[in-house]
Order: structure tokens, then C-alpha cells, then sequence
């Protein structure tokens, strides 16, 4: 998996121009869609170790699209958008897993 993992990264960063950060958000954001979509696929197929793999994946691959944007991150909406599917996706790997995980949100 290690190396499924490391060719899609390297696959999204081929897509981005040296010094684009629109195209980074926009290459990253695609990738986390897309294994976002995996997950959820491989959720209602009943394979909940995929899922979780992939939400968790997903939940980085969101993170990852929005690191450039640190102008005003609280008021972007993109970044709120990004930061929120990162939250969803990372809420959707604790619930394909096989045992209980419990929300805790520590104030940063």
C-alpha cells in the first residue's frame, strides 16, 4: 500500500508548476475528491479497512491542498471548505472502523 500511497503523490505533484499554489490546492483538492470518493464507495460495498484507509488518506490529502493558504485561513472560504471535508473525511475513517473511536476536540 506504502507504494500506492507514495505514486498518487507523486502523480498530484507532477501536476503542479514549480511556485503555482492554485495549482497545488487545486491538484491536492482533486486527489482527496477522488479518494474521498473510494472511501465512500468501499464503505457501502461492506469493506470497512478500505474505507478507513482512504477516509484517513482523504483527510490528509485536504489538509495537504490548503497548506499555502495562511493569508487569512479563518475567514477563506476555501480554506474553511477544505478544512471541513478534511474533518468529514477524517469523521468517516473513525466510523469504518471496527471498533469505537470518540470525537475530543482540544482547543489548539
Amino acid at each position: 500500500m506504502e507504494e500506492r500511497i507514495s505514486a498518487k503523490c507523486l502523480l498530484t505533484a507532477r501536476l503542479i508548476p514549480n511556485g503555482n499554489e492554485d495549482a497545488w490546492l487545486k491538484s491536492w483538492r482533486a486527489t482527496a475528491d477522488r479518494v474521498a470518493n473510494i472511501a465512500e464507495t468501499s464503505l457501502r460495498q461492506g469493506h470497512h479497512v478500505s474505507a478507513r484507509e482512504a477516509f484517513f488518506r482523504a483527510s490528509n490529502y485536504y489538509r495537504t491542498a490548503e497548506f499555502f493558504r495562511r493569508r487569512d485561513p479563518a475567514n477563506d472560504p476555501e480554506v474553511i471548505r477544505l478544512s471541513d471535508r478534511s474533518r468529514e473525511t477524517f469523521v468517516g475513517c473513525r466510523n469504518a472502523a471496527r471498533h469505537t473511536l470518540r470525537d475530543r476536540y482540544d482547543p489548539i
